[in-house]
């Protein structure tokens, strides 16, 4: 699976578009998490999204090599810092893929936990997936979106210049 996340959802669920008025976007990248299966999956097709649109895939790994976050980015136009872990800047916005891990917690069943932010989840939270209507383009979003921004962001209905909260343990 592939679902939209972080800002994006709160841009869909509270201001219900990605585009200001000016036709600018509304953030600088497109968050998403993805399941290892759906990352490896879009790995896959880096070399025709190369070929074919200039987007290429960039990494950020665990201690023990496991891919916790890539950032999909056009590479035409963009500005790169290879001095420190920042995002590449460009003229359409980055696809960020968070890394999701399936774990299973004795007594609690099935989580999902974000390995960039160290946050997890109840699974029931994000599957199974409700579809998005954004004009033409068809969108996953987690089950319980709205619990989920509530965990993270708080007061998410206001919009702030705050970040989503780290190691969090979301529950009901």
């Amino acid at each position: 699976p592939l679902w939209t996340a972080y800002g994006e959802l709160i841009h869909l669920l509270r201001d219900k578009t990605l585009i200001n008025p000016d036709g600018t976007y509304l953030d600088d990248d497109f968050d998403t998490w993805v399941t290892h299966p759906t990352l490896q999956m879009i790995l896959n097709l880096e070399p025709y999204l190369w070929s074919h649109f200039g987007w290429s895939i960039r990494f950020s790994y665990s201690c023990d090599k496991s891919i916790i976050f890539a950032q999909l980015t056009p590479v035409c136009g963009h500005e790169y810092y290879t001095n420190r872990l920042t995002k590449a800047k460009a003229q359409y916005p980055a696809i960020e893929l968070y890394a999701m891990r399936k774990e299973y917690w004795e007594g609690e069943g099935w989580w999902l936990k974000d390995l960039q932010t160290k946050t997890s989840f109840p699974l029931d939270w994000l599957v199974p997936a409700r579809r998005h209507q954004y004009g033409t383009i068809h969108l996953q979003i987690p089950a319980q979106s709205e619990k989920i921004l509530d965990c993270v962001y708080g007061n998410w209905h206001v919009p702030s210049k705050g970040h989503a909260r780290v190691n969090k343990e979301c529950r009901d």
